[in-house]
């Protein structure tokens, strides 16, 4: 007998549920000494080879796993190292920073300036006109120009 001849489309969800059971178990039997069940075994060399935690420069394996991406020691690499008393992180930060303040300073003044000298210049005159008009004087002069 043809084992997908009994196959049937789904009709309802218990149905559905008959015909996946019976799929898997076509597909990965029940039968532990089934030929079938060894072809789907894995073998450790392809675990470690698809980046399992096995060691580095062994099977074909060249990078660590994600998270230890480290890989073989490399040759003729020098590393160099400074003794903590002999090191100067701020050495001459104070010199160099007011030195940069003022060549940043120098740069910029000119466009900043003098817009924000004619923007003041216009405030203070705006400020000091409102004011005369809304004192006595200025309602005396401007009296006759309401409307």
């Amino acid at each position: 007998m043809n084992c997908l001849a009994s196959y049937e489309p789904m009709s309802d969800f218990s149905s559905w549920i008959r015909n996946l059971l019976f799929l898997r178990n076509i597909i990965y039997p029940l039968n532990p000494q089934s030929k079938f069940r060894t072809l789907f075994k894995m073998r450790p060399t392809s675990i470690l080879r698809s980046g399992g935690d096995g060691e580095v420069g062994k099977y074909g394996k060249y990078l660590g796993g994600w998270g230890n991406l480290g890989s073989q020691p490399q040759k003729g690499v020098a590393s160099y190292a400074l003794s903590a008393n002999r090191q100067r992180p701020l050495a001459g930060a104070l010199n160099a920073a007011i030195f940069n303040t003022w060549r940043r300073f120098r740069g910029q003044v000119l466009y900043v300036a003098p817009p924000f000298i004619i923007a003041y210049t216009a405030m203070e005159w705006a400020i000091e006109r409102n004011e005369y008009l809304n004192s006595k004087p200025g309602r005396l002069e401007f009296a006759g120009e309401e409307e």
